[in-house]
Formats: structure tokens, sequence, C-alpha cells
């Protein structure tokens, strides 16, 4: 009984199926004016991220160390290397950290180039609308997040397809040893798990929150593991 017990209050966070994570985020400001890293400073002092600065790529890379970081907000001409060059070397050994790049008023040509290296959005200085300035790191941490919670849920569904598989090669437990009740309810939990799953990934494509081709992904897992658990209670 203790055993059903725990299986009916089985969750999807239970399961791995972890959708939301910390919103808090590590951001690391790379500007060697003082007053651009002072703007960042009084906008994101009190915001619960965890906020690094540095005046040069030198200085960044030193700090960095074996840090972890989501967001890098870099100028694009520091002293002593370009922000673009420090940005590949930190993706180099952490290719989920996402960046922004800062570029001078009207530096049209700039902030294209700084776009199609991979740069999320660039911002111009002088910050006029320190609002505006907010709201596009607030986004760049969402877009890092959501990205994120993509490759961990597929991973996590890919782990739950193989080890429902295996389960499926496996010959059915017998009546006789007391077991095969608990197995149907697993089986039933198990399929309930993959409808809520479901419905939360389209819940998140209707508010514009997963990528289609992301949801595309999870969804023909999740048929795969649908179908994986109809022949499993078939052969029970």
């Amino acid at each position: 009984m203790k055993d059903e017990q725990r299986i009916d209050d089985m969750s999807l966070e239970d399961l791995g199926y972890t959708l939301l994570l910390d919103s808090r985020a590590n951001l690391m400001v790379v500007d060697d004016e003082d007053v651009v890293r002072l703007v960042f400073e009084g906008l994101f002092h009190d915001s619960g991220h965890e906020l690094l600065f540095a005046a040069s790529a030198g200085e960044a890379i030193e700090l960095l160390n074996d840090r972890e970081l989501d967001l890098l907000i870099v100028d694009k001409n520091l002293p002593d290397m370009s922000g673009i060059e420090l940005a590949r070397r930190v993706r180099r050994q952490r290719p989920n950290t996402d960046f922004l790049v800062i570029t001078g008023y009207g530096s049209y040509e700039s902030a294209l180039e700084a776009l199609r290296l991979g740069a999320l959005d660039y911002l111009e200085k002088p910050f006029d609308d320190v609002e505006l300035l907010r709201q596009k790191v607030e986004l760049a941490i969402q877009h890092q997040r959501l990205q994120l919670e993509n490759s961990i849920l597929a991973e996590q569904l890919r782990a739950a397809l193989n080890e429902l598989d295996d389960l499926h090669r496996k010959p059915a437990i017998p009546a006789a040893t007391g077991d095969r009740k608990l197995e149907q309810r697993v089986l039933a939990t198990a399929s309930s798990l993959v409808v809520q799953a479901y419905n939360q990934l389209n819940t998140l494509a209707a508010a514009g929150k997963i990528s289609k081709s992301s949801l595309r992904a999870v969804q023909g897992l999740l048929a795969e593991t649908w179908k994986l658990l109809e022949r499993r209670g078939e052969t029970g």
C-alpha cells in the first residue's frame, strides 16, 4: 500500500519533467567604461542575479575561471580584444552561454555583424532608455533559460524512453508475485504523466515560450513513449 500511495502522488517533477528552472542567472558585464558598468549595477543589483564586472577581456577570463555563466554582456571594442572574440572563447568552454553586444550609437554595421556571429541582440550606448535595456537583458535571460529547459526535457524524455523500452523487452511480472497490480498502476500513472507533459508543452508553445522545432522534437518523444506504454500494457 505504501508503494501504491507513493506512485499515486507522483508528479511530473518526480519523473524528471522539470519545465521551470531557477529564474536567477549568472551575468557578466565587460566594458572598459566605468559608467556603463555602473548602469548595469544599478539596474540589476537587487534582481537576484549574480553579477560580475570586468573592464577588459583579460580580466573577464581571469574572473570567470571555473564559474558558471548564463549571459555575457560585452562591449564590441575592448582595449585588449574584440568583444566578439571574447564571446567566442567563452562559448567554447560554455556552449549554453548567450551573449549581448554593446555598440556605439548608430553603429548599425557593427550591430548586424554581432547578430550574424551569434549575439542575441545588441545594446546601443549611451543608454537613453534604461528600462528598454533592462527588458532586453531579461528577455535574453529568459531565452537562455528556455533553451536549456528544452534541452533538459528532451534528454529526460530520451532517458525515460530508453527505460520503458528496456521494460518492454523484459517478461511480464507474474501475477503470483503480488506485484502485477503495482505494475499496472505504474503504467497507468506514467500514461497520465505523458498526457500532462504533452499539455504543458502545448501551453508553453501557445505562450511563445518554446520553439516550434523543440516542440516537435519533444512531442515526437512523447508519442514514442506513449506507444511503448501501450505495447507494455498489451503484453502484460
